[in-house]
């Protein structure tokens, strides 16, 4: 059996995610992550190694999001998966 791809959808608003959530869930191809902070990300990835991260740029904490989290991605994913793509989000989607 072949595993599902996962996407990680981090994003403050709880209506983005599950919108998100929703659009995602409706492909039986892929895991849905969520989170709710930058904070979240780093632990979430080390332990999933999603495919995707669907990443809203507007969070409060973006700060600290960019300068730690991003930065420190490549460091968290295993030697055989190598890749995450990172897609920005921005507004009331």
């Amino acid at each position: 059996m072949r595993n599902k791809s996962k996407i990680l959808i981090v994003d403050d608003s709880i209506a983005n995610r599950r919108m998100l959530s929703a659009i995602f869930d409706q492909h039986t191809d892929y895991e849905i992550l969520s989170v709710k902070s930058g904070r979240s990300l780093l632990k979430v990835v080390e332990r999933y190694q999603p495919d995707i991260i669907l990443l809203d740029i507007m969070m409060p904490e973006k700060e600290q999001l960019y300068t730690d989290s991003l930065t420190k991605l490549p460091n968290r994913m295993k030697p055989d998966r190598n890749h995450c793509r990172v897609c920005t989000l921005q507004g009331g989607i």
